[in-house]
């Protein structure tokens, strides 16, 4: 059965979508592979057969850019957009550059962007602050990477950081038999202490789900110095919500 005779014929398939995935190809540019997808409005499929190059025109630095494929006039064509959404056409994912404007080395498997270099993406004094964390903004996504903090020697308060998702109410920090280290790990976020009078940087890698402007909230207790997150990746769901 031809696609055009199923456009008629079939039900839109709801936020369906199949292949379209990115692969990073230089600095300013990135491919999408062939596929098909249903489009924004659910109204239509957009079909590409063959693989499209993206270049991003008078790119910047950190910032981030959502790649659409569309049917333009009979064409299927795919594009950059700094819209998180657009009428008729199709978000296949989302790429984010440096502090040089360079977009960030990426391996994409399925929903999966993995960097190909994490790094750290937020070093602060200890507070509470709700701020991207490396990930594209603008969007819901799943982060993946480590949360730390550091304390120093003087300090005889146990330090704790944790990364959680600013929609949620979040937990206090808690510990448990005095003064030993205590972890605990639950749905968007995880902890986990330092020994109390040492020089020492606590870590623990954790998956944290955004709010829709692509932020997680990271906070440390008193016992910390400086908090971090050393970004790995992100799990976008390329508009199947």
């Amino acid at each position: 059965m031809s696609i055009e005779l199923r456009r008629q014929t079939e039900r839109i398939i709801r936020n369906f979508i199949d292949g379209l995935n990115l692969t990073y190809l230089s600095a300013s540019s990135v491919t999408v592979s062939a596929g098909m997808c249903s489009n924004l409005e659910n109204s239509d499929y957009i079909v590409s057969n063959s693989t499209l190059t993206v270049s991003i025109p008078s790119i910047a630095a950190n910032t981030t850019y959502h790649i659409y494929v569309q049917n333009i006039s009979g064409t299927v064509q795919a594009y950059s957009s700094g819209s998180t959404s657009i009428s008729g056409a199709r978000r296949v994912g989302s790429v984010v550059t440096d502090g040089s404007a360079n977009i960030r080395n990426f391996v994409q498997t399925g929903d999966m962007f993995c960097l190909n270099v994490p790094y750290l993406s937020i070093s602060q004094a200890q507070s509470t602050v709700v701020t991207n964390a490396g990930n594209p903004s603008g969007i819901r996504t799943e982060v993946f990477g480590q949360v730390g903090g550091a304390q120093s020697a003087d300090n005889s308060a146990i330090g704790a950081s944790v990364a959680e998702c600013p929609d949620t109410t979040g937990a206090a920090i808690s510990f448990g038999g005095g003064n030993l280290p205590f972890a605990q790990y639950g749905f968007g976020g995880g902890r986990i202490a330092g020994q109390a009078g040492h020089t020492t940087f606590h870590s623990s890698f954790v998956s944290v789900l955004t709010n829709a402007s692509g932020q997680i909230r990271l906070k440390g207790n008193n016992g910390n110095t400086t908090m971090s997150f050393f970004i790995v990746g992100w799990r976008d769901s390329r508009g199947k919500e």
